[in-house]
């Protein structure tokens, strides 16, 4: 697969949760490329990222500190999954194994 999309750009894609729910998600190519990336490199898949997001996204809002909206928190949670095992692999590649080095 080539990982193509310009990472500046937004493009949209279609996530399906976990109950059901299809939502639009609109990331940026850099985000879709990663997903793509680590989905064929690695044992983990896009299930995996959406299962994560949608744990956290049903967390109660005062326990995470977040009223927003359940797909607005599901959206967030599913590009900072992404983010964090991304950079994870990344900074493993050059030597870096803290795992705070992402806070």
């Amino acid at each position: 697969m080539v990982y193509d999309r310009p990472s500046s750009e937004s493009f949209t894609g279609r996530v399906e949760a976990p109950d059901g729910t299809i939502y639009l998600v609109v990331m940026e190519g850099w985000y879709w490329n990663s997903l793509d990336w680590i989905h064929e490199n690695t044992e983990w898949n896009d299930r995996d990222f959406i299962r994560m997001a949608w744990n956290c996204a049903n967390q109660p809002s005062d326990v995470i500190g977040d009223t927003r909206s359940l797909q607005s928190r599901f959206i967030y949670f599913f590009k900072a999954h992404i983010y964090y095992h991304m950079t994870d692999i990344l900074n493993k590649e050059d030597g870096i194994i803290d795992d705070n080095i992402n806070i």
